[in-house]
């Protein structure tokens, strides 16, 4: 079946006539120009409206902002050791236990407490305070620490009420210096000063042992009782918890 010749002539003459008005016609180059310039800008822009959305929140106006820090203890976790003497143990926490507490909170700084009671001696004897050595691995942990860190403790007596260490780590750098107002900032940038980066998150090994310490008495009259205090080991409770922050930031009447 052959094509219409009329048609072509139809069509040819629509040409045609369109070039011509292109090129002596101005309100035809106008709105030629406004679609060609249409369908170039509409994609531009939607591409670059799902960029910004995809980078999240825009960061506001400049101005002064005051923050409101909460702060908030968050269990990680804690174990009781028994300890036998010179025999080591290594507990485990994974903040992946706790991801839905953590949801919405940054972590201001993580806080080891290590503590025994020096209640199992027995018999008589003196300096019966056992040492403990203590060893934090923060390898599998994001941090902006060392990732061993060691202490020992030796209380040289000092130990009849029960004993308690702490160790503190920040996790937000100097948040302990972070200031309360910001002049001429965004908003993101004072939520900012609060990101902990993802820090503290991870898998947290502590290994703790016990140089029990059987003490000593001196002999005397004839029967002196036992030399030392029959101490074979430790219970030692480790706890690691997390001090978790929520910020609110608002813009200073001043700048309203």
């Amino acid at each position: 079946m052959q094509g219409n010749p009329l048609c072509c002539i139809c069509i040819g003459g629509v040409v045609i006539s369109l070039m011509e008005k292109l090129q002596s016609d101005r309100d035809t180059q106008i709105s030629a120009f406004c679609i060609v310039f249409f369908v170039i800008a509409f994609p531009v822009y939607f591409g670059m409206a799902s960029s910004l959305t995809d980078l999240g929140e825009l960061p506001g106006p400049k101005g002064d902002y005051e923050a409101t820090v909460v702060e908030s203890n968050l269990t990680l976790g804690e174990s009781e050791l028994n300890l036998d003497d010179g025999e080591p143990q290594t507990i485990s926490f994974d903040t992946n236990t706790i991801a839905a507490d953590l949801e919405g909170s940054y972590i201001a700084y993580v806080r080891f407490t290590i503590s025994w009671a020096e209640t199992n001696e027995q018999g008589q004897g003196q300096d019966q305070c056992d040492e403990v050595s203590l060893e934090i691995d923060m390898t599998g942990v994001a941090h902006n620490v060392s990732n061993i860190t060691t202490e020992e403790y030796d209380e040289s007596g000092n130990c009849a009420g029960g004993v308690e260490h702490v160790l503190e780590f920040e996790m937000i750098q100097n948040y302990s210096q972070i200031n309360s107002t910001y002049e001429d900032a965004t908003e993101s940038d004072v939520i900012a000063a609060y990101d902990d980066m993802g820090y503290g998150r991870g898998v947290y090994s502590i290994t703790v042992e016990v140089d029990a310490d059987a003490g000593q008495i001196t002999p005397g009259g004839p029967s002196p009782g036992p030399l030392g205090n029959n101490d074979q080991g430790e219970t030692v409770t480790v706890k690691v918890e997390f001090i978790t922050i929520k910020v609110a930031v608002e813009m200073l009447e001043s700048n309203d």
